[in-house]
């Protein structure tokens, strides 16, 4: 089992407001998010680090530096420089494990950094997702451009998978083909880390897909899936890009889903 769960800060950057919420109208979003001075919504990047069985383990690894100064911009990318100090913070090493949700820029920008600085660190993702990097299209290439030097380096997945005795992985596709999200037990506690499938707490609500899922259909299909496990079980609910709430437990129903606020240590 797990024996420490926190949140580590892993940079932010910015979307507009369509590519972060999709057809849901601004009169809905706009009372839960503010946008800044380029009418852009900001997006932090929360992970999820953990130590399970004397193993250190990260759930994706947010914004690195791999990125140029066009695309930067672009984005708004404001990178987390002294990451891996604080990934030390509890121990001598920096993770032993890096689980990806998938492979954009903003899920798996420090692993190249990691896998510099600890040579035997261990690169999860599913097989079709490490096969997305060599994909070039209009569509999905900005988002994979910068992360294709991974690739050599991935251990793959394949389907819903048990990492560990208190990890495993579930294949949703949805925001991309081979999404996945991330269930952790500690003690009494099963952690839920939706990845890109609920960014938010406001994209919980099963219609509020991103504009920027590939296949909008399975992410439906699975976050109603997720939804309900979750409030069946008990779970605390990671969101990846939440600026306000990145963690709560759900409850009631999928017509009229609660949330409540989770406190969770975050650094």
């Amino acid at each position: 089992m797990a024996d420490e769960v926190s949140i580590v800060k892993g940079g932010t950057f910015s979307l507009d407001p369509g590519a972060a919420f999709g057809t849901t109208p601004r009169i809905v979003w706009s009372r839960f998010v503010q946008t800044n001075d380029q009418y852009r919504i900001q997006m932090d990047t929360n992970l999820l680090l953990a130590t399970a069985g004397g193993k250190k383990i990260l759930i994706d690894s947010g914004i690195g530096s791999h990125h140029d100064e066009r695309f930067a911009g672009l984005f708004q990318v404001n990178p987390r420089k002294d990451l891996a100090n604080v990934l030390m913070r509890e121990s001598e090493n920096l993770p032993d494990v890096v689980v990806h949700t998938h492979l954009h820029f903003d899920h798996a920008g420090n692993s190249l950094d990691i896998a510099s600085r600890k040579k035997d660190v261990v690169l999860i993702a599913q097989e079709i997702e490490k096969k997305e990097l060599s994909t070039h299209n209009e569509l999905t290439s900005v988002s994979y451009e910068a992360m294709r030097p991974l690739k050599a380096r991935l251990k793959t997945v394949r389907g819903n998978s048990k990492i560990t005795s208190s990890l495993s992985v579930i294949h949703t596709g949805g925001h991309t083909a081979g999404h996945q999200s991330v269930i952790l037990e500690s003690g009494n506690r099963k952690f839920l880390y939706f990845g890109d499938i609920a960014p938010t707490h406001f994209n919980v609500k099963p219609s509020r897909i991103t504009g920027i899922d590939t296949f909008p259909l399975d992410t439906l299909k699975w976050k109603k899936k997720l939804i309900m496990r979750a409030i069946r079980e008990n779970m605390v609910c990671v969101f990846g890009h939440d600026t306000v709430m990145p963690a709560a437990t759900l409850s009631g129903s999928l017509e009229k889903i609660e949330v409540t606020p989770f406190d969770i240590s975050t650094y």
